[in-house]
């Protein structure tokens, strides 16, 4: 008889989704008239471009009287999507400006010098927008997604093929409920940046996906790490890119969120799992 077999979402990794995303406060405001800019500056990698518009409705009511709609109000270019699609019309990246973020995203994963490298060329240029902008960085964080698909009988469905079970972080109810079933954490890791604490939250999902048309039965971990500011609102300021050593603070935050993923991987996944994602002897995903 087979052994339950879970596939990684791709050849030789399981990542369908990798995020990093930056937080402000007070909102963007000021800057989104440049920052709408990088549509421009950012066409190349990001051909497909959304302005994106905010309307506002207010309801009022007065005494016992039915509440009544005013007039609604529009903020015209109150942010910016940008995208760009694989050639089988799959997403590749985005990157996202609302009043109080930037998100930059990629589903085409290749390895994390060749992302950060790019993706901190993003950033880098985003900044250069909000430089004079009352707004101070009060997050930053990251978010993976893997998935691993299940190949083979559901009658024979075992995750103990996939999840150590001895994990801090699985409930065990998760190994004795079938093919459908959530398990979620979070907590602060002080070990992760020094003198900070990095929230973590990890979800995994399991049950029915819909991959290319058909549904399959799938695990998906999402985890995400976030720095925020706890006490002063500009105590992260020493990571903006323009800052003095910024650029080196910054990199060097993203390589210690992205080793906490793989220590998280480690421990959730089986030996044999790990080894079908390249992290089976310590190697760089």
């Amino acid at each position: 008889m087979p052994e339950p077999f879970f596939r990684p979402a791709h050849a030789d990794h399981a990542i369908v989704e990798e995020t990093i995303f930056l937080e402000f406060s007070p909102s963007l405001e000021h800057a989104m008239p440049s920052l709408i800019s990088l549509k421009d500056d950012l066409k190349d990698d990001f051909p497909n471009q959304e302005i994106l518009n905010l309307m506002k409705v207010q309801f009022v009511q007065n005494n016992n009287n039915k509440p009544e709609i005013g007039s609604p109000q529009v903020n015209e270019a109150a942010g910016l999507h940008l995208s760009r699609f694989n050639p089988d019309g799959t997403l590749f990246q985005t990157l996202a400006i609302e009043k109080d973020a930037i998100q930059v995203s990629r589903y085409n994963y290749s390895s994390w010098n060749e992302v950060w490298t790019e993706q901190k060329s993003f950033i880098n240029k985003a900044f250069a927008k909000i430089s004079l902008a009352p707004a101070f960085l009060t997050g930053i964080g990251m978010r993976w997604v893997d998935q691993f698909i299940y190949e083979g009988d559901p009658k024979l469905y075992d995750v103990n093929a996939l999840l150590n079970n001895k994990s801090c972080y699985l409930n065990q109810n998760a190994f004795r409920s079938g093919t459908r079933w959530h398990c979620h954490t979070g907590w602060f890791d002080k070990n992760i940046s020094p003198e900070r604490e990095v929230l973590n939250q990890v979800n995994l999902d399991a049950g029915l996906i819909n991959l290319n048309g058909a549904m399959r039965i799938a695990v998906t971990i999402t985890h995400t790490l976030t720095l925020r500011a706890s006490q002063q609102i500009d105590e992260l300021s020493g990571f903006v890119p323009s800052a003095p050593g910024g650029s080196d603070a910054l990199s060097g935050l993203m390589e210690a969120l992205h080793d906490g993923n793989k220590r998280i991987l480690r421990n959730l996944l089986t030996e044999s799992a790990l080894a079908r994602i390249g992290l089976g002897s310590e190697q760089a995903a």
